[in-house]
Parts: C-alpha cells; sequence; structure tokens
C-alpha cells in the first residue's frame, strides 16, 4: 500500500493493487496509539483500488487499515499525514553498556549519546559488567523507569546478560524445544515472570534446557503487554569474523553514528526474497506488507528463488530494506558445536563476513536462527557487515514496520509486533507453536532508536551573550532544509525546551533567555520529508 497527500484539499489518498478474487474492501483510520481500529471509515466493492480521506488535518498523523475479502483476502497498513509536526522530544532511553566495550569505545559510545540527543532521546546510561546478572540488569531499568516516567525504550550495548525463558519452539523442530533467549523481559515493568513450573531438557542444545529454580523464566507468552521497546547490538561470539567483538561494535557505531549524520546514504528501495514459497502459509507475508509500504510497492524488488542465493543481491545492492526467507541451516562451530548460520538458498554468516551486505534494515526467517544467543548466529552476525544495522527474525510471528516510513524509530515497531497478542494487526502468523501471538523468543537485533530517514545535521553551535540574553550561531547543514529549531537541554527536567517560538531560517538567533554560562542547547535541521506514505517533518 501507499499514500499520497494533497496539503491543499486536504485530503490523503489509499492507493493498493488490484487483486483477482477481491470481493470488497474495508477501511480503517486512526490515531497512531489507538488501541482498537473502530468502526470501519469506508467499504468498497473488490475492484477498488483506492480511497480518499477528505476528512484530515494538516499536521496530524493518522493509521490506516485496508482489508481486502475474497478468495485472495488480505491487510495492508500505512501511516500517513501531511506535514505532520516534527517530534521534539522522543521520550528517555535506558543505555546499558558493556563495560568491557566503555572502556576501549569511549568516543564510539559519546558519540552515540550525542546522537542519541540530538534526536530527541534523554539518555541514561549504565555501564555494567557482563557478569551483571539478568535480575539486576533488570532492577537498573525498573528504577530508571520508576524515577523518569518517560522512558521508551532500551538499549543494550554489547553482551548484556540475556534472558531466557519458555518451553517453545517457534520454528517447529522438536530438537529445539525449551527456553528461548528473551530480551523482552527486561521491557516488562509489571508482568509476573515466575521459574517454578517448566521441567523441559529433551532439547539437543543444553542452553535451551530450562528447570525450576535455574534462573529460566517459565513464560512461553509474555505475562504482560511490554511497555518498552527493548533493542540489542551483541557482536560477541562471532569467530568466523576476523575482527574482535569491540572491533565490530565499533564499526557498528561509527556506521550509526555515519546513518543519522547523513554521511551514510543508501537508495530508498527494498529487496525481497521467498525461497519458501507457501502460499497457504505466506511466511513472507511481514516483507510484502511492511516493506512496501515503507518504500513503495515500485521500488520493491522480488527475486525469484532460481535466482538465488539471495547474497548475491544484498551483497551488492545498497538499499534501505531487505526480507528474505528459506529453510534453516546449520553449521559446526568451535568443540564441533552446531551453529544457526542463516539459510541455504538466501543469506548465510559466512556471506556476510565474506562481503558487505548492502542493506540497512533487514528482516528474515528460517529455522534456528531465531534463536540467538550463540556462536556466529546468522542474526547477530548480519550487524558486522556494511550497511546493515538492524536486523528481525519475521514471519512466525510477523512483524508489522510501516510506521517507519513516517519516520518512526524501529523500536515502536517493536512494541506494535510484540504486544499484537489479540491481532490488532492482521494476519498474524502463530506457526507451529499454536495460536498464541505473544511469544517470548521476538527480539529487536539493532539500535532501537533508528529512523529510515534523518537530516543532516548544523554543526558548530556557538553560544554566547548578547547583553543579557542569549544568542546562538552555527553552521547550515548539508541538507537543503527548512530551517532550525533551538533547544535547551533542561537537566532538571529531563527534556527539551524549545527557545525558539518558530523555525528559524537563518543560521543565528537572539534569544530573549537570560544567559548562563554553562547551559546546554542544541540546534536541529528541520526538513519536509516526502515518503511513501505521507510527509512529515
Amino acid at each position: 500500500m501507499s499514500a499520497l497527500v494533497d496539503s491543499l484539499q486536504p485530503a490523503i489518498t489509499l492507493e493498493w493493487e488490484a487483486q483477482t478474487g477481491a470481493s470488497g474492501h474495508t477501511v480503517y483510520r486512526r490515531v497512531p496509539g489507538a488501541s482498537a481500529w473502530g468502526a470501519p471509515v469506508a467499504t468498497l466493492a473488490g475492484g477498488a483500488t483506492g480511497w480518499t480521506d477528505n476528512a484530515v488535518s494538516v499536521g496530524l498523523a493518522y493509521e490506516y487499515k485496508v482489508h481486502r475479502t475474497g478468495t485472495n483476502a488480505g491487510y495492508g497498513y500505512v501511516r500517513s499525514g501531511i506535514a505532520v509536526a516534527p517530534v521534539e522530544d522522543r521520550g528517555s532511553l535506558v543505555l546499558l553498556v558493556d563495560s568491557a566495550l566503555a572502556a576501549d569505545l569511549g568516543g564510539q559510545v559519546q558519540d552515540l549519546v550525542n546522537d542519541l540527543t540530538a534526536d530527541g532521546w534523554w539518555v541514561h546510561r549504565h555501564d555494567v559488567p557482563g557478569s551483571l546478572a539478568v535480575p539486576d540488569v533488570k532492577a537498573l531499568v525498573a528504577a530508571d523507569a520508576q524515577q523518569d516516567p518517560d522512558v521508551e525504550a532500551i538499549y543494550l550495548l554489547g553482551h548484556i546478560a540475556v534472558p531466557y525463558s519458555g518451553n517453545l519452539n517457534p520454528d517447529g523442530h522438536a530438537e529445539h524445544r525449551g527456553a528461548w533467549a528473551c530480551d523482552a523481559f527486561y521491557g516488562d515493568l509489571d508482568g509476573l515472570w515466575t521459574d517454578v513450573s517448566v521441567n523441559s531438557t529433551s532439547a539437543a542444545f543444553p542452553r535451551n534446557h530450562n528447570l525450576p529454580q535455574d534462573g529460566k523464566f517459565d513464560q512461553s507468552d509474555l505475562p504482560s503487554p511490554v511497555e518498552l521497546a527493548v533493542g540489542r547490538v551483541d557482536l560477541s561470539d562471532l569467530p568466523s569474523y576476523s575482527q574482535s567483538e569491540t572491533q565490530l561494535v565499533a564499526s557498528y557505531l561509527d556506521r550509526a553514528h555515519a546513518w543519522k549524520t547523513g554521511a551514510l546514504t543508501v537508495p530508498a528501495e527494498a529487496l525481497l526474497f521467498d525461497d519458501l514459497q507457501w502460499t497457504a502459509y505466506p511466511l513472507s507475508q511481514s516483507g510484502h506488507m511492511g516493506l512496501a509500504a515503507c518504500v513503495g510497492p515500485d521500488h520493491l524488488t522480488e527475486v525469484p528463488p532460481n535466482n538465488g542465493p539471495f547474497s548475491d543481491h544484498v551483497l551488492s545492492t545498497p538499499a534501505l530494506w531487505s526480507y528474505q526467507c528459506g529453510a534453516g541451516l546449520q553449521g559446526t562451530g568451535s568443540n564441533n558445536q552446531v551453529t544457526f548460520v542463516g539459510t541455504t538458498n538466501g543469506i548465510r554468516t559466512q556471506d556476510v563476513v565474506q562481503g558487505d551486505v548492502g542493506t540497512v534494515f533487514n528482516m528474515a526467517f528460517g529455522s534456528y536462527f531465531g534463536d540467538w544467543d550463540n556462536e556466529d548466529n546468522f542474526l547477530r552476525a548480519m550487524l558486522g557487515s556494511g550497511n546493515s544495522l538492524v536486523h528481525l527474525w519475521s514471519g512466525i510471528p510477523n512483524w508489522y514496520v510501516y510506521p517507519m516510513a513516517m519516520g518512526g524509530p524501529v523500536g515502536s515497531c517493536m512494541r506494535i509486533s510484540v504486544n499484537n497478542t489479540q491481532q490488532d494487526h492482521a494476519p498474524q502468523n502463530a506457526g507451529w507453536q499454536g495460536q498464541n501471538m505473544g511469544r517470548v523468543h521476538m527480539a529487536l537485533m539493532g539500535d532501537p532508536t533508528l529512523r529510515q530517514s534523518y537530516v543532516g545535521p548544523p554543526t558548530d553551535l556557538v553560544v554566547g551573550p548578547s547583553g543579557w540574553t542569549t544568542q546562538f550561531s552555527w553552521s547550515p547543514s548539508s541538507d537543503d532544509v527548512d530551517g532550525y529549531l533551538v533547544h535547551r537541554i533542561d537537566t532538571v527536567s529531563g527534556g527539551f525546551v524549545r527557545v525558539t517560538p518558530q523555525v528559524v531560517t537563518d543560521t543565528f538567533f537572539v534569544s530573549t533567555e537570560l544567559y548562563a554560562p554553562g547551559t546546554r542547547y542544541l540546534v536541529r535541521a528541520i526538513k519536509l520529508v516526502t515518503s511513501n506514505t505521507g510527509s512529515y517533518y
């Protein structure tokens, strides 16, 4: 699906492709963040390929769902809006840094904190040893969230302790049934997690064994909705790379910094590879729905299975998104242990080690590697290569990433997807695990604050007195921007206070604020971005 916006009417026009066998289309609309879709806003014939919403206001965002009925039933989602107002405060983030990395990567971690602040995040940073136990890590997060109700996300940088939970095998393999890695535990602030009942030792891999009082939780389904998005960058235990963990993380942080500051750019294109072709159980549907919304159907290239392996395309094509699904592949690691290294005709760990991934945001599905806390695991290894910054195991169940077309961070898609227990977004694959949707294994590999598009920042901010008040000057953004906003970093309230009443088109500004040496400020570039589904600042 796509959306075209008209600021003069104003109007938003949804567009989708015609499908043989469609008998009708039902359109829903809501405000982002609403808990339900409510009553339909339009009911259309099977031959309809679009609908125009004239009851919209400039500056506001809307979400749309289109349900197609008939022999080719389906769903589509977009977030849209016309010149949606800029997000000036994104909330707070808990940044947990492996102290071993913090000692060696001080400059890169400080760049990360600066970039987060510039993007509107208030950062609560903790440098913690990798040996810090799961309950103690959770206690740090809970304390920050209790003190600061604006906490929205958690960023785990390094091999921070990995929670395990459940007795499940989302990939359907009996020998893989047991506890899986569960970062969502850190993001659930009020759920009841127990370790008293599950007694499961049938898995072929001891890490999946789950016994009472062993530190692994019982729950296979999330006990309550996740309040905080959780993202992890863990490049430990990847011996196929010649670089050390520290070098890989340094490269990732440099790459993320380049992405956020506009030094790294790729075409707004997407690649999709469905090597399974299971039409009765379409595991690739999250790729089709999400990537089409994020870049537009005309910019989504589907690579047929007979043109595989998919690595030939992803390693040679700079692009915004990729999705692949295929048969899971096992390898042999150190001490002859089994490793989970990708898909047979798709992409493998050894491919991304030997080449450079061209895509920034990536989703994949295949057996085994969704269980990611193990040697040379493909879900994690993808983050060590080329342009790659995000990797999701998507298919059982689906991830919904369409909000990113309107500037949303990938972490918000994590919360939407893991909390989709009532099929607020459909269809949702439960897979061979049963009909429960909120399974504990869903995980985001990558910085949870990452967005599809950034505006090049202004530089060289100078703050000084103008009489009793404060004046600002800076060097312009490298982008063609509409202007700038200046904010004061309020260390008392923990937020950002607008100093400029409106967008400033010059590269200087004189404020009425009294000059106070040592006060921190930031200046942000503002630009109207037009995406596949709308426009936003």
